[in-house]
């Protein structure tokens, strides 16, 4: 029967890919382009020619990634072509994932001719992607600023909104752009504010916006020193902390570069340079370092520092956690120590003194402190204030205090010894009391308490 069934598939995998090679399709891309925010579709036209030997109905579909309309059949007479304009809209998974290319599986099937399988591609992009921009240098005697854009898709952008925004200018515009055409621009600066200015790297926002697709585009612009050097400072890391300081001569002359550092002594001790420096000069707790080198046209000079904050910040977050604990700790309306030390006796037994510290931090009344003995000691009953009660079952020690006001303190002590020595740790259960505040009962625990045996003694 195995043997029945996989035949049959064979026979029938034939005669699909049989009748897959009796449709002719040759594809026109129209306009393949998708960009992100737009509705708009990627158009592509299908010649199909049916070579089948028969009239068929046909559709034209994916399972892959991407919905094609139109989805109804049409019929092509046996011989004859059919011009099949298609959309293809990519899934909204497609859409976030992929930049680039999507290439796509598609099939054409037949209702009695079997299927055509073959590949479709399309291109996704952000509309920021879509264009190239080229921006010139500001210098000091600039009055205009030049720059270009040029579309790098085949595709018409028709009203395309440009807006540019700096501290230099400011800049509004609505083009048609037609597939690979670009244009050029020219913008007055504002003359009062470039004065202001010091060479360096300024930010230059350029928006775009086409039909429902918008981008915020980052570029930025370099103000030139005299000499025509191009400064460029980059900044990354948080904890391990890296600055880069570049300096291009974009001239057409030797030109000195001087690059200076400023730091307190602390960073300082954290910080290390790519090279050492020319100079250094310390004006209270700053020291500056300097460095110098000549440029020659096209050449450029970096210094990279790294500054180390990780035993800084550990060292903060440290002094931040006991800050937050012992605040936390403030906050109880009763406070409950619970401390241990060693006891040395004469015969040698193990024995440990443990000491209860109690602090109200607003008046209560009904004070019950509770503490438990661990499986292997005993209570030493010659020494401090006796418990009010001692539960033999539940080998819990019980002490009753009626009254405390705000701040009044009390200390309870007591001996444990075992006839067992101990090796290695001992950890002893919380305290615990319960009081009431209010005429509210509420219940406060003990921090937690160990201690640690190196060997035993005989």
């Amino acid at each position: 029967m195995k043997r029945l069934v996989f035949s049959l598939l064979v026979i029938f995998s034939l005669i699909s890919l049989v009748s897959a090679t009796e449709l002719e399709v040759v594809v026109t891309e129209n306009e393949i382009l998708t960009i992100i925010g737009l509705e708009s579709p990627a158009k592509m036209t299908l010649d199909i020619t049916n070579n089948n030997g028969k009239d068929d109905n046909f559709e034209v579909y994916s399972l892959v990634g991407v919905v094609i309309e139109p989805k109804d059949r049409f019929l092509i007479k046996n011989g004859q072509t059919k011009n099949l304009d298609i959309s293809v809209f990519p899934q909204k998974k497609i859409l976030e994932e992929i930049r680039g290319y999507f290439v796509f599986d598609y099939e054409i099937r037949g209702l009695e001719t079997g299927y055509y399988k073959d590949k479709l591609k399309i291109k996704i992009i952000d509309l920021e992607d879509a264009f190239f921009f080229d921006f010139g240098y500001i210098n000091s005697t600039s009055e205009f600023f030049e720059f270009s854009i040029k579309n790098l898709e085949n595709y018409d952008f028709g009203n395309l909104e440009i807006k540019m925004e700096s501290v230099f200018f400011e800049f509004s515009e609505t083009i048609d752009l037609a597939a690979a055409e670009g244009k050029s621009f020219s913008v007055k600066l504002d003359e009062n504010e470039r004065k202001k200015l010091f060479a360096g790297t300024y930010d230059l926002d350029v928006n775009l916006k086409y039909k429902e697709s918008s981008s915020l585009k980052e570029e930025k612009l370099y103000y030139l020193e005299n000499g025509g050097l191009v400064v460029v400072e980059d900044n990354s890391g948080f904890i391990v902390r890296k600055k880069t300081v570049t300096k291009f001569n974009k001239g057409n002359i030797i030109t000195g570069a001087v690059i200076s550092e400023k730091r307190d002594i602390l960073t300082r001790l954290f910080t290390t340079y790519s090279e050492n420096p020319e100079s250094s000069n310390r004006k209270g707790i700053f020291v500056e370092n300097v460095w110098e080198k000549e440029l020659n046209p096209d050449e450029s000079f970096s210094v990279v520092s790294r500054t180390n904050y990780i035993f800084p910040f550990f060292l903060l977050l440290m002094i931040v956690s006991v800050f937050f604990v012992s605040r936390l700790y403030s906050f109880k309306e009763l406070a409950l120590e619970k401390r241990v030390s060693y006891v040395r006796t004469k015969n040698g037994q193990f024995a440990l003194k443990v000491k209860l510290h109690v602090k109200a931090r607003k008046p209560m009344t009904d004070i019950k402190l509770i503490d438990s003995l661990p499986g292997m000691v005993k209570l030493y009953d010659k020494f401090g204030r006796p418990p009010d009660k001692i539960d033999n079952a539940t080998r819990r020690l019980f002490w009753n205090i009626n009254r405390l006001d705000k701040g009044e303190e009390r200390v309870f002590s007591y001996i444990i010894y075992s006839q067992i020595n101990v090796v290695g740790g001992f950890e002893l259960p919380r305290a615990q009391s319960s009081f009431k505040l209010d005429d509210v009962t509420k219940r406060v625990f003990s921090n937690k308490t160990n201690f640690v045996m190196d060997t035993a003694e005989d």
